[in-house]
């Protein structure tokens, strides 16, 4: 089973017929966004492993998953939470040691077996660049998962 991650503005979505609205994220692709992953998009689809393990090796466990505070938690206003400044500096405090840790990590959502760092990396920037879009251009930034 996969995570679906959106980070961007808040949207009442009306995407599916047989289903009533359901608050979320509009998918956007832009030019500047990192494109070794999720093709310049802010929707990321990450195998529950993947995600956790990534969450564990970096650090950004509580970040995502503290059962009162996480961007992911469970339960979570429907899967949307709120995206704020102090979420941006732990992502950004994250990518700068781990790229002191992994001096020639390159970002490479599909490396091998054995090459976290890179796939880590690739999933880091990501959050990076989406994290600080949000916050710097929409009104209601927010983290929404499936």
């Amino acid at each position: 089973m996969d995570y679906t991650i959106r980070i961007g503005e808040a949207a009442v979505l009306y995407d599916d017929p047989g289903r009533s609205p359901r608050p979320g994220v509009v998918t956007i692709q832009r030019d500047g966004a990192p494109q070794f992953i999720a093709d310049g998009g802010n929707e990321l689809r990450v195998p529950r492993p993947v995600w956790e393990g990534f969450c564990k090796r970096t650090g950004l466990s509580g970040l995502f998953f503290d059962k009162c505070d996480g961007l992911m938690r469970s339960g979570a206003n429907a899967g949307c939470v709120p995206l704020d400044l102090t979420a941006l500096s732990c992502i950004e405090n994250c990518v700068e040691s781990w790229c002191r840790r992994h001096p020639n990590a390159v970002p490479d959502l599909a490396a091998e077996d054995g090459a976290e760092s890179n796939r880590d990396l690739a999933l880091l920037l990501w959050l990076q660049y989406w994290f600080e879009y949000a916050l710097d251009h929409c009104e209601r930034p927010i983290v929404a998962h499936e």
